[in-house]
């Protein structure tokens, strides 16, 4: 008796995020998408934090539950969303269905992790058939070290970037540009900048972002700006200056990765989340995290240096094309599934 095919059931708010990945799992699997909630009421109000996490969780576990499809034999949970709801289904399914396997990717835990409790429920969910793909080494340890069986490898996050930007928009400007919410140090950039009066500094960051109550003049800060102004500003820079705050896993690729399409030179911390993309004066510029002396170094050897500038943005708009498009991390991500899901192990499945 022929063993059945798959059935691989993909899980997104943002489904045309995954179109391309859904193509490549569809020449070995049945695939069927299911459209998740993200945290908007029918009012149209957005929750955010906490109440969003809660009630996504609660409405897209139920909307999971409910479906019949997935109580079937050989099911597949691929969640690039709703991610906790399919931890909580796949642990339910597996009392009926031991070959469930749930598949985790753009799976963000940040400074949340640290938790003793957090860690608790995660260790008690990841007891199941699971893989997960990580974007950082800390990741990578972090999620070993709760689910020591668990399929995780290493996958940097690849994206192509904004198309709303036209090429007259990318220019060399007279600001150095920052921007992002998530693990942010925008205090010792803005300290950077108090050193640094003859430049120009442009934050477009979140509300929830603490800044300094006094900011020099130098420093314009630009709050929930939309993405197209965001990437604006950021095709129009001199540099682009991406500070983490701590080395707590996933946060700032994307900004980075936009900054190399632009042909931008990068002044990024050596955190492997970001120094994973470059080569240091070659295709970015690292400095020492939390070191101001460092970031201030990075930056005033570079400003004015408008070769060195074209020359390292050249070469990290190269590595971005070659290996760090949303086509090389989908074909990674599936092939990933495909190894999960036929059972093949891989010596590639994590850092050496």
């Amino acid at each position: 008796m022929s063993r059945q095919q798959p059935a691989v059931h993909v899980f997104t708010a943002w489904p045309a995020a995954t179109s391309y990945l859904r193509q490549l799992l569809a020449e070995r699997f049945s695939v069927t998408l299911h459209c998740t909630w993200v945290g908007k009421t029918r009012s149209g109000t957005v929750l955010s934090g906490k109440r969003s996490l809660l009630a996504d969780t609660f409405i897209n576990t139920g909307k999971m539950l409910w479906s019949r499809d997935l109580y079937r034999p050989e099911t597949v949970l691929v969640c690039h969303t709703a991610h906790y709801s399919g931890l909580v289904v796949g642990r339910f399914l597996r009392l009926l269905r031991p070959s469930v396997r749930v598949y985790l990717f753009n799976f963000y835990i940040h400074g949340m992790g640290r938790r003793p409790f957090v860690r608790r429920i995660l260790r008690w969910l990841f007891r199941q058939n699971l893989a997960i793909a990580v974007q950082s080494k800390v990741e990578y340890d972090y999620f070993r070290g709760l689910a020591p069986l668990a399929d995780v490898r290493y996958i940097p996050f690849g994206q192509n970037g904004p198309k709303e930007i036209a090429p007259h928009q990318i220019t060399p400007g007279d600001y150095i540009f920052s921007g992002g919410y998530t693990n942010r140090d925008y205090g010792l950039l803005i300290e950077c900048a108090r050193q640094l009066q003859h430049l120009r500094f442009v934050i477009a960051c979140s509300r929830l972002n603490r800044i300094p109550p006094h900011v020099p003049d130098n420093v314009e800060i630009m709050r929930d700006i939309e993405f197209t102004q965001f990437h604006t500003l950021l095709a129009g820079s001199r540099l682009v200056v991406v500070p983490l705050l701590d080395d707590v896993g996933a946060a700032g690729q994307m900004v980075a990765l936009a900054a190399m399409k632009f042909r931008k030179t990068v002044i990024y911390p050596n955190f492997d989340v970001l120094s994973q993309y470059f080569t240091d004066n070659e295709s970015g510029i690292e400095y020492e995290a939390g070191n101001l002396g460092s970031l201030n170094r990075a930056i005033t050897s570079s400003y004015d240096d408008m070769d060195r500038l074209s020359r390292i943005g050249a070469e990290a708009h190269l590595q971005w094309k070659q290996g760090f498009t949303k086509e090389c991390f989908d074909t990674a991500i599936a092939r990933h599934i495909i190894s999960f899901v036929e059972g093949e192990t891989s010596v590639d499945t994590g850092f050496v």
